[in-house]
């Protein structure tokens, strides 16, 4: 059974109702599955949503076959489930993934520099870009013209293109899937596939 994964759609829900419909063992913990969720699972560099299902912690949140896992320490009955995401942590996360699209964007329009990786932790945020060499002149090119893009203060919107619109779109890069595709456009400053 698959799940509806709605925070696709909105990324900024935190609090909604769902139904349990399956349990299953999971690393000496439970994975809780829902009908429907807006339970960012951790992928592609972003760290999993935390938060509670009827005032149960979620230890962690993950994908598997298409479905997304709700871990937590015990299991609950199946049902319908009060569900509350931790909005302080997801709001960190946007941010540092917004602040990475922008950065990544500029680095490719100064320097021809690609992402290869990103990564968010509690401790640090990483990103790897492709590029032989990065001079304190460089670095001060770089934070003026993100710091321009900052203050455009434009908008951003997500959404599920087509093959056909996806070719009109000036891609900073190409996606890596062939449906669903999912793409951020920062109006002005960057667009590219994304399931963040």
């Amino acid at each position: 059974m698959s799940n509806q994964k709605l925070y696709y759609i909105d990324s900024y829900r935190t609090e909604f109702e769902a139904t349990l419909v399956e349990v299953i063992p999971y690393e000496k913990q439970y994975a809780l599955i829902l009908d429907r969720t807006y339970f960012y699972p951790e992928s592609g560099g972003q760290p999993a949503d935390s938060g509670w299902i009827n005032d149960i912690e979620i230890t962690h949140v993950a994908e598997k076959d298409g479905r997304t896992l709700h871990i937590t320490p015990c299991e609950l009955p199946l049902g319908p489930v009060r569900c509350k995401i931790d909005w302080e942590q997801r709001f960190d996360h946007m941010q540092q993934h917004s602040g990475q699209h922008i950065l990544s964007a500029c680095f490719y329009k100064l320097y021809s520099g690609e992402t290869s990786s990103f990564h968010i932790s509690k401790e640090s945020s990483t990103i790897e870009i492709d590029i032989s060499s990065f001079d304190a002149a460089m670095a001060e090119e770089l934070e003026k013209e993100i710091n321009e893009a900052v203050y455009r203060n434009s908008s951003v919107t997500a959404s599920i293109v087509s093959k056909e619109e996806l070719a009109a779109l000036p891609l900073r890069k190409q996606p890596q899937v062939d449906s669903n595709i999912r793409i951020i456009n920062m109006e002005g400053i960057d667009c590219t596939p994304c399931g963040g």
